[in-house]
């Protein structure tokens, strides 16, 4: 098919960000498809520069959507609902973030650790270089 886009399936995207993040971040620990409690976590990054819980979307078209909307993607002027308010990829890496927190919280305090605050994860969510984010609401 002439001007199509070639799509990564999930979990082919899932490896090539844990891999980019390897690569570009060699001090630091990476993995891909992890749980944490209940939570699975495409990508956990520990870096210099803090942790981060990373949801791959591989996604294609123009995507639409806000924090607490549902996410839509249009392609070939048909607009397709990929995920439902309650289960908006913002919420879901949110989510995430705070079984992170929540697990870094038990396994500090039961280490009778001096560190008794939260640990601040930062949660993003990612999409192919291909998407059009253009009608994105960023947050």
């Amino acid at each position: 098919m002439r001007g199509a886009v070639s799509v990564p399936s999930a979990i082919a995207f899932e490896r090539e960000v844990a891999t980019r993040l390897w690569h570009d971040f060699p001090v630091g620990w990476i993995v891909h498809d992890v749980y944490v409690g209940e939570e699975q976590i495409d990508v956990l990054a520990v870096l210099p520069q803090g942790i981060f819980a990373i949801e791959c979307k591989a996604y294609y078209g123009e995507l639409f959507g806000d924090p607490n909307s549902a996410w839509l993607t249009r392609t070939n002027g048909r607009t397709i609902v990929i995920a439902l308010r309650w289960r908006n990829p913002y919420r879901q890496v949110l989510r995430k973030a705070f079984a992170i927190g929540d697990f870094l919280t038990t396994v500090t305090r039961s280490q009778n650790s001096r560190l008794h605050e939260r640990s601040w994860i930062h949660a993003c969510v990612v999409v192919p270089h291909t998407t059009d984010l253009g009608c994105q609401h960023y947050f």
